[in-house]
């Protein structure tokens, strides 16, 4: 997709980025409609599939979607194991 500045933000934030992102695929590039819905598909049923009590979990899901397929940098140093 894209690649953004180094940002930190709380989990509603990291959401906002991930659907900001997808629309925005969207709506810039209409030739990649259906790989974009797919996608969008994809994050919504992860989503829904995930235990919202299990904060592990749900940090996976959001560093995934915001540095991995929508493309924002990580940190210096985070990130790694």
């Amino acid at each position: 997709m894209s690649a953004h500045a180094s940002i930190e933000v709380d989990p509603a934030g990291y959401v906002y980025l991930i659907w900001g992102e997808l629309t925005d695929w969207v709506e810039l590039k209409p030739d990649e409609h259906e790989q974009a819905a797919a996608e969008m598909a994809r994050a919504a049923r992860e989503w829904l599939s995930l235990d919202l009590a299990d904060r592990e979990a749900v940090a996976r899901y959001l560093d995934y979607w915001v540095h991995d397929v929508c493309g924002y940098a990580r940190r210096a140093g985070a990130g790694a194991d």
